[in-house]
């Protein structure tokens, strides 16, 4: 997989960087471990997270700002869903 950068996820529609994200969880878990493929599909989805969360921030009202990203939310045990 071509490892995509923040400046370009900061360039694609929310759509493209859903399908982006998807390519490259698909990618990591296909590729032979410690491979430059598998390090370009990490990588491609640490840049597109921040991006994704960036601008759920500025749909929604909910406090993101203890999490730098959906993944790292998860990884605190919290929910991407809110529950009122």
């Amino acid at each position: 997989m071509k490892l995509v950068t923040r400046f370009e996820a900061a360039l694609r529609n929310t759509d493209e960087l859903h399908g982006l994200l998807r390519e490259a969880l698909n990618a990591f878990a296909a590729a032979p471990r410690g491979s430059t493929e598998r390090q370009n599909a990490l990588h491609t989805m640490q840049n597109i997270a921040p991006e994704l969360a960036a601008r759920a921030r500025s749909l929604t009202s909910r406090d993101w700002s203890s999490a730098r990203s959906p993944f790292a939310l998860l990884q605190n045990g919290g929910s991407l869903l809110s529950k009122r």
